[in-house]
């Protein structure tokens, strides 16, 4: 990874950039080769997540409910810095218990928009850091998006297909208040 003026570059085809007040922008590069193809050069980066229903995990610590009714899953996630939030497929948010409280409009690339359901609180533990974040339902695999992102202040590394800590702030997740 080398720091430039602009930013972080992890390689030839992805870039960080800290946009203050605790704001990162993503990007991916597209590279032009000599046969004239455009080709985007970063590779898709896939993390283990842990969800587990933030709801039932708070009745659980005060005794209300039993531990085993708490319903958590492991999934495979697809970092999408396109992404604005956590994304489940609505497989997951059945499987997790969680209901449905409202509705919000989703915009996709090709610039289609549809109503989605909006979870309850979900706990999201991610490369050893947890949060908690309502979810969107729609699809059929766990996105993490970059509220999940720079909320565990966590970054892609494309070219080796892994998220790794803030530089800043390697042992611990850093909430910038300004």
């Amino acid at each position: 990874m080398v720091k430039s003026e602009y930013g972080y570059w992890f390689d030839a085809s992805c870039w960080v950039a800290r946009l203050g007040y605790g704001v990162w922008l993503f990007g991916v590069y597209t590279v032009h080769h000599l046969a004239g193809v455009d080709e985007q050069m970063s590779k898709a980066v896939r993390v283990k997540v842990k969800l587990t229903n933030a709801i039932a995990k708070a009745l659980v610590n005060r005794g209300s409910l039993a531990p085993r009714h708490l319903r958590e899953c492991e999934a495979e996630g697809l970092v999408d810095t396109g992404a604005l939030t956590l994304v489940v497929p609505p497989k997951i948010a059945q499987q997790l218990g969680l209901k449905i409280q409202g509705q919000q409009i989703a915009r996709y690339a090709n610039d289609y928009e549809e109503p989605v359901g909006v979870t309850e609180p979900v706990n999201i533990e991610l490369e050893g850091r947890k949060t908690t974040l309502e979810a969107l339902v729609v699809g059929d695999e766990v996105l993490i998006g970059q509220v999940v992102l720079e909320l565990l202040d966590l970054l892609p590394d494309c070219k080796n297909q892994r998220l790794i800590p803030n530089l800043k702030n390697p042992d611990y997740p850093v909430a910038i208040i300004k």
